[in-house]
């Protein structure tokens, strides 16, 4: 009885998740509503030019700059769910292995190769943070999107080389005693260059950074530069890892809420259920199988003396060129690796973090 229930217990904890998203981006909806956009909504979930957007009926309900970004969050949010409607749930020890990752300088054109129209990224534990006034808060995942108004339709990142940018709309929780409100903020990654290390390509995007708060503040720019800062290290190298040859990517296949009530957005029934992927999820809990055992392992002596603990190396980003003239670029993780590794008490070979693929 426990297997049959955990499985949709898990589904239903997955699709929260989601849903937990989908609210944050309703508030932006009702602003744009409530400012007789709609249409401009509509418009640009089409993957219609920015610049030819019907004008708002009631625009002084907003400042300019927090009308923009209501539009423009409510019309991603739209065109997940008309184009895409697919959540990739990441699991929390990979995101918390990929930033420790280190990287060569890389051909930003990578990140064209995602392997899914406009998906929405998921943590399946929210990544601490900060909002940009410096108070604590937590990312709850991003909608990954192509560039405004330089194809017709939002599609599969490589399906345009016309396209300049990948869009990566963040969305947080920030936590003030018993008030949760929350941040979006669309950050635009030039996929352009030929060779970035990604501490340049982070420096370089938050240059062309407007900020848009759900709650009109005005934030001071050391903070900002902090929060957004660590928004861009989280969703660089989570797209890095998607685009990368060979991630331990799991289809679990569609996710229905159990009621109609909870497949109501608005007071819209949904025209399909979410396609949830788990990613990273066997690499995730072998690296916890092993930190167990490394933690529990004791430093013994050897005929050379004092033996040193297993301990863990970093993961790095690299190009490996291919093909004729080694002219086509794969980027590839060196997943994180251990030394002293006969010490965790496991097989070599399950020594590393190289997922078996079933």
């Amino acid at each position: 009885m426990a297997r049959r229930t955990a499985r949709p217990a898990r589904a239903a904890a997955q699709l929260a998740a989601v849903e937990r998203i989908e609210r944050a981006v309703a508030g932006q909806r009702l602003r744009a509503e409530q400012c007789g956009a709609s249409r401009a909504v509509a418009h640009l979930a089409a993957g219609r030019p920015f610049i030819t957007a019907p004008n708002p009926t009631r625009p002084e309900r907003l400042p300019p700059m927090s009308l923009s970004a209501a539009v423009q969050s409510a019309a991603i949010a739209s065109m997940w769910r008309a184009t895409s409607q697919t959540a990739l749930l990441v699991d929390a020890t990979l995101t918390e292995e990929l930033l420790r990752s280190t990287s060569d300088a890389l051909p930003t054109t990578v990140l064209r190769r995602l392997p899914y129209i406009n998906p929405l990224v998921v943590f399946a534990e929210p990544v601490p943070s900060h909002a940009v006034d410096g108070r604590p808060s937590q990312l709850l995942g991003f909608f990954v999107d192509g560039a405004w108004g330089t194809h017709d339709r939002l599609d599969a990142l490589g399906s345009s080389l016309e396209a300049p940018i990948v869009g990566a709309m963040m969305v947080s929780e920030v936590c003030d005693g018993s008030t949760v409100t929350h941040e979006i903020h669309r950050l635009a990654l030039p996929v352009t260059a030929d060779r970035v290390t990604i501490t340049d390509l982070i420096t370089e995007t938050i240059k062309h950074i407007a900020i848009h708060t759900v709650d009109d503040s005005e934030p001071a720019a050391a903070p900002t530069r902090q929060c957004l800062t660590h928004h861009l290290q989280v969703a660089v190298n989570t797209l890095l890892y998607l685009c990368a040859e060979d991630p331990d990517i799991q289809p679990i296949g569609p996710t229905k809420p159990k009621s109609n009530r909870a497949s109501t957005n608005n007071g819209k029934r949904r025209s399909r259920a979410t396609e949830v992927v788990h990613v990273g999820w066997r690499i995730g809990a072998h690296l916890r199988l092993l930190r167990r055992r490394a933690t529990e392992a004791q430093p013994g002596s050897n005929r050379g003396g004092w033996k040193h603990p297993p301990r863990q190396r970093k993961g790095h980003w690299r190009i490996v060129w291919t093909g004729s003239g080694r002219e086509t670029s794969k980027l590839k993780w060196i997943a994180p690796y251990w030394i002293h590794r006969d010490q965790l008490g496991l097989p070599t070979t399950k020594s590393t973090l190289v997922p078996v693929k079933s």
